[in-house]
């Protein structure tokens, strides 16, 4: 009996309930907020990470969409990123399985819960779901223009009408390459790889809209915006949780400056040359070490003026372009790696042919320098320049003291001869 009673009274909250949300309006149920996550170990995580999460009470759903996933698995990724044509898409998952993964990798995370109208709660998800299509969720990755924290920050400034860009027009205070430096500096490798080949299109100016290429900046953009209220401009950040705090310790605010090392480093290797290409003219061991750290250094450097030409040249890397780096780093001393084999086994027409290269070599690091007066030469590589130029300068000096050697013992040859030849006839 007391059961048959309760059943009106469940169908009737049943019935209001539903009521409830069938009155609600769209996004009233909807939760948006955006996610940062701090660095991580691998190179792939220097520079953070950024996501969007969706919490829908009427669906029960808990997303986070996130801009950032690629494929380690593909068998085209390694070609595909040498190439500069990098696919990235957008991918869903909830979100307690994504909040474990960067926990688990001791990777901060910050909360931002958005102050938007439930029309707009509702256009965030939108637009979200019809990104998320097989035909709309993968797109050409970019390093600083198109990325993980870029497309969440093009989509909430799109729902809060240009707001976000309009508090963005000021001038930043670093460049594309100094974030870059600060954000890698930890990483002597792969700091060195990326600042020694990248050109000039990251020494411009920027503005802090450009600036959110790095999600740590989209989080500091949106405590600084503000939207419409009931009672006046309110903040964007409804609310804010930091998730996880991460042991690892902060990055650097500003770049470093290695330039001083390098030129110590430049000195170092040029003196070494010029002084083993005076021991080499009357010590053998000397001459082999000479030429061999002749090889090594024209493999080495050679190479990378190759691949920096090859970036530029036949990539889709914009950021490679017009590497001046070209100039310190030259193609053409790849020849020192046959020529300095020469050099160690006394030839003197490689001796002749090694000083030309090394000669010319420091001719197009002088020149290196020489244009950074010019407006049109703006890359920041003055530690490139500080390493090149001495060694260059150094390892010319050498070969040039050991063909001075070479001539003589050249000129003296058939005065020797001669002598060899009037004394048997004698």
């Amino acid at each position: 009996m007391r059961s048959s009673a309760l059943i009106p009274l469940v169908s009737w909250c049943l019935l209001l309930g539903g009521l409830r949300h069938a009155h609600a309006a769209p996004g009233d149920t909807i939760t948006v907020s955006v996610l940062t996550y701090g660095p991580g170990s691998s190179a792939f995580d220097k520079f953070g990470h950024q996501a969007i999460r969706v919490r829908d009470t009427a669906t029960r759903q808990d997303q986070v969409y996130n801009f950032g996933t690629y494929g380690f698995d593909s068998p085209a990724l390694i070609p595909k990123f040498l190439m500069g044509r990098f696919q990235y898409w957008l991918s869903s998952r909830s979100y307690g399985a994504s909040i474990r993964s960067y926990v688990r990798a001791d990777r901060s995370i910050v909360e931002q819960v958005l102050n938007l109208t439930p029309a707009q709660r509702a256009e965030v998800k939108q637009r979200l779901e019809t990104n998320l299509l097989p035909e709309n969720r993968y797109y050409a990755y970019d390093y600083y223009l198109d990325n993980c924290a870029t497309r969440p920050r093009d989509l909430i400034d799109a729902v809060i009408g240009g707001r976000l860009h309009e508090a963005s027009r000021e001038p930043a205070p670093l460049t594309f390459r100094q974030h870059t430096q600060r954000l890698t500096s930890s990483n002597v490798p792969f700091y060195l790889a990326l600042h020694m080949a990248m050109g000039p299109t990251i020494d411009r100016p920027i503005d802090r809209w450009e600036e959110m290429f790095l999600p740590e900046k989209v989080e500091q953009a949106l405590r600084r915006v503000t939207v419409p209220g009931p009672t006046g401009e309110e903040p964007l950040v409804k609310s804010e949780n930091r998730i996880h705090v991460s042991a690892r310790p902060p990055v650097p605010e500003a770049p470093p400056d290695w330039t001083s090392r390098f030129i110590v480093v430049g000195v170092l290797i040029g003196g070494f040359f010029a002084a083993l290409g005076a021991a080499a003219k009357r010590n053998a061991v000397a001459r082999v070490v000479f030429g061999s750290a002749l090889a090594l250094v024209g493999l080495v450097l050679g190479f990378f003026g190759f691949l920096f030409v090859f970036l530029w040249l036949c990539t889709d890397h914009t950021v490679a372009f017009r590497n001046e780096n070209i100039l310190q780093m030259a193609p053409w001393t790849l020849l020192l790696a046959a020529y300095g084999i020469g050099v160690a086994r006394g030839r003197a027409p490689s001796i002749q042919k090694a000083f030309r290269v090394t000669a010319a070599a420091a001719g197009a690091s002088l020149l290196g320098l020489l244009l950074e007066v010019a407006p049109w030469f703006s890359q920041d590589n003055a530690a490139f320049i500080a390493l090149a130029l001495p060694l260059w300068s150094g390892a010319a000096v050498g070969t040039w003291l050991l063909q001075e050697k070479s001539a003589k013992a050249s000129a003296q040859d058939p005065a020797q001869a001669t002598a060899s030849t009037e004394g048997v006839s004698n």
